[in-house]
């Protein structure tokens, strides 16, 4: 049963705040799994956006693996 949900999320240091939150399309059998898909993803996401922008505005990636307690997926 897939039991955790990747929460990814992006930051600026120079804002001190992060967007809300976007639940990753997969489901993960446990928690390991989800957070080395979280650090992979993270580093994909980064490349994407230009280099200036991540330096002007100091761009972080955050990511939380929730587990899913609900019965129901």
């Amino acid at each position: 049963m897939d039991k955790f949900i990747l929460i990814m999320f992006f930051c600026s240091l120079t804002e001190d705040s992060c967007m809300p939150g976007h639940e990753h399309t997969l489901r993960f059998a446990d928690y390991y799994s989800c957070m080395l898909t979280g650090y992979t993803k993270s580093i994909h996401m980064l490349e994407d956006i230009e280099n200036e922008g991540v330096n002007e505005y100091k761009i972080t990636m955050r990511h939380d693996c929730i587990e899913n307690k609900s019965t129901e997926l």
